[in-house]
């Protein structure tokens, strides 16, 4: 595959706001919690005025949308660089094509994250139903919560900073707010700890344990459940399309599924916001195995920056797999290069290609990184859009709205990623049996979150929360 001329080119996604991406070489992706701040007044080159100043020349220079990047924006009227950077992308954002995916993070935390994939929270991926009953729809296997015996499905019944006062979720939001909550969930500090009550997915007693935020490593393919042989049918789990060994761990999984000989393929990115365009790549020349020279997906800039326009052509390996039947597991936390890898795939698999689940978030653009290291700021600003073979990149509304076959199904928590049993697992197995004669076609909005769920999101969100939230 090509070498980007961007170490920092992305393709990343989010579950309810923002999205990123990256490039074919080990450098940054889009995502970050700091650099966003004030700084003031004053002079300096780091002062406020002087890092928005340098943030609307890297805009009107790359952007994507330079038609609708308002320059009339006062930046004293602003308090910190995001919001800024929010104000002059308004226009794209009204016209939902930049929902939040400019924006400014540190350049040592990313590059931190990218280079150790290392993550300092509870490792989990909460939700909060409607009912204001909180459940957790994942953990890794490395990380305080996993190893406290909280998994997939279990219900958080009451939880407190340590040795606080326990309360229900209902009960904190009624007192505090959502956003309180978030933030206990969702630490911003290593060391930070939490006491809670849980129940299991399967129900029995209650369980108490004390949670430390504490340093973990994320496995982009879970040990547990990240490549499976169902029948004839190979089971992909992939959380992100970050860390260094996301592209070893994919070539693993599909060395399995060469020698189980599988016929066809289900790709689980259902809460996948995306991460480096290298292992977006990567998966898809393991997913090309006779399509060597064939057009993957086109990269494409403003007309002012159309020299760096290039196309990534297939470049199958020993483990590569050319499946009868392709799908896709996805829900509103699919983005990014989630959502690159399907759509490049529907341009030679057709009606036997299949997103299965809930409509993805919508990205198809990426951002690179523009560094102005002596203030540890990175803006990942929107600079290009990627499209298949066939030309189809303009699917803001969701791969539903585009893809050849889609397939409804619910994402039930209460039952493990890659079991027959589980709602989406099961749909796209039954795809896999009998195509789209077995399925009801996705009619959900873009970023459609069920009924029932609200919005669970830390005030501000640290690289790694970003990439395991589908934030970015």
């Amino acid at each position: 595959m090509r070498l980007s001329k961007f170490p920092a080119l992305v393709a990343i996604a989010a579950m309810l706001a923002s999205c990123g991406g990256s490039s074919s070489s080990s450098g940054p992706i889009a995502g970050g919690g700091g650099g966003g701040g004030g700084g003031g007044g004053g002079t300096d080159a780091c002062a406020l005025s002087a890092r928005q100043a340098w943030v609307l020349e890297q805009m009107e220079e790359w952007y994507l949308f330079p038609d609708l990047l308002d320059t009339s924006v006062d930046p004293a009227n602003y308090s910190d660089v995001q919001s800024y950077i929010d104000a002059l992308v308004r226009p794209a954002r009204e016209q939902g094509i930049d929902r939040n995916f400019t924006y400014i993070t540190s350049i040592e935390e990313e590059n931190d994250f990218i280079e150790n994939a290392t993550s300092a929270d509870f490792g989990w991926r909460p939700v909060l139903f409607s009912n204001d009953r909180l459940y957790i729809r994942e953990t890794y296997e490395t990380a305080p919560s996993f190893q406290a015996g909280v998994d997939r499905g279990a219900e958080i019944v009451r939880l407190a900073a340590a040795g606080g006062t326990l309360r229900t979720p209902a009960q904190i939001i009624a007192a505090d707010g959502v956003e309180f909550l978030s933030n206990l969930v969702f630490p911003d500090a290593e060391g930070d700890a939490i006491d809670i009550e849980f129940v299991d997915a399967d129900g029995g007693p209650v369980q108490t344990a004390t949670l430390t935020s504490t340093e973990y490593e994320l496995e982009p393919v879970s040990p547990r459940y990240g490549a499976l042989v169902i029948g004839d049918t190979g089971y992909l789990n992939l959380r992100t399309f970050f860390a260094d060994t996301a592209e070893a761990d994919l070539t693993t999984a599909f060395q399995t599924f060469a020698a189980a000989n599988v016929a066809n393929i289900i790709v689980d990115v259902r809460y996948n916001g995306g991460g480096l365009v290298r292992v977006a790549d990567h998966l898809g020349d393991l997913l090309g195995r006779n399509r060597s020279g064939q057009v993957f997906s086109r990269t494409t800039f403003r007309a002012s920056k159309a020299s760096n326009n290039s196309t990534e052509f297939f470049e199958p390996f020993s483990a590569s797999q050319d499946p009868v039947r392709l799908s896709f597991i996805t829900t509103n936390r699919s983005a990014s290069a989630s959502e690159l890898v399907a759509n490049s795939m529907a341009s030679y698999y057709g009606n036997e290609s299949a997103i299965v689940g809930s409509n993805t978030f919508g990205k198809p653009v990426g951002q690179i990184a523009l560094d102005r290291a002596e203030c540890d700021d990175r803006l990942r600003v929107v600079a290009f859009r990627t499209e298949n073979a066939d030309g189809e990149g303009d699917y803001y509304n969701g791969l539903a709205t585009t893809y050849p076959v889609t397939c409804l199904a619910s994402d039930d928590i209460f039952e493990m990623f890659g079991d027959p049993a589980e709602a989406s697992t099961a749909k796209a197995l039954d795809f896999s049996a009998s195509g789209e004669a077995a399925c009801t076609p996705i009619t959900g909005a873009v970023g459609t979150r069920s009924a029932l769920e609200q919005r669970l999101m830390p005030s501000n969100p640290t690289v790694a929360q970003r990439v395991t939230l589908g934030m970015l």
